[in-house]
């Protein structure tokens, strides 16, 4: 019975192994170590399987063409990667944001109250 072929590599910028199947699109794990990324892959496949039976998808014969896969390979891993930049800068703005949001926010309150944080006197309101 022929199988998915499974591609495996590591990334020093994510500082973790991934591995794909690239006959069945986006079908991807993540671990730490060989073993891991594996077992990872696996249970993605299955859901993979799963969700497309459910769905009535057509489910792609494993075709191992090697330059191919690794074509294909290596793009699934580009965009997985983009990805994950993509989420990293959003993270990263949302932080920024919230921060810019809290420092007017005390703007505002020093504004319309004349109370400064950090101020040990009585706070009256008039």
């Amino acid at each position: 019975m022929k199988d998915y072929a499974i591609f495996i590599s590591y990334s020093d910028e994510d500082e973790c192994y991934i591995a794909a199947i690239p006959d069945l699109k986006y079908c991807t794990g993540f671990g730490s170590t060989p073993v891991e990324v594996v077992q990872q892959l696996i249970m993605a496949k299955n859901g993979w399987l799963e969700t497309a039976k459910a769905k009535n998808i057509t489910i792609p014969e494993p075709n191992f063409a090697p330059m191919e896969i690794i074509k294909a390979f290596e793009v699934q891993k580009q965009e997985l990667l983009n990805s994950r930049q993509r989420s990293q800068l959003f993270s990263e703005s949302l932080a920024r944001l919230t921060q810019d949001f809290h420092e007017l926010q005390q703007a505002l309150i020093q504004r319309e109250v004349g109370f400064e944080p950090g101020h040990r006197g009585n706070l009256a309101l008039a």
